[in-house]
């Protein structure tokens, strides 16, 4: 496969998992908000505003969060760019979920 074929397949899912990630945090956030409740014995689904990164690290350190955010963005980036002929559409794949995710979260926390 191409170098340009490569970076079209990596941008159209990035786009994609970026707007699946702000598209399904905005419906469950509002449904949650508005008082949806999940609750069964084996799953629980409450609303809880964390301003930290996972499991409250860096509490309120929003600015430095973003910057890690854009930071890893940038490597993620760079990486595809300077490997794109070595890697595989699987490995193009997974770095653009995890790109979505990372630009989702940023998103969100901007």
């Amino acid at each position: 496969m191409s170098k340009t074929s490569k970076y079209i397949y990596f941008a159209i899912c990035y786009l994609f998992f970026i707007f699946v990630n702000i598209y399904c945090s905005n419906i469950i956030v509002e449904s949650l908000v508005s008082g949806f409740k999940l609750d069964n014995p084996v799953f629980s689904l409450n609303y809880v505003k964390n301003t930290g990164a996972a499991f409250s690290i860096l509490k309120d350190a929003r600015e430095i969060l973003i910057i890690l955010a854009v930071v890893a963005l940038v490597l993620l980036i760079m990486y595809v760019i300077k490997h794109i002929k070595k890697i595989s559409l699987k490995e193009c794949f997974f770095i653009a979920l995890l790109s979505g995710g990372i630009a989702g979260n940023l998103h969100e926390r901007i």
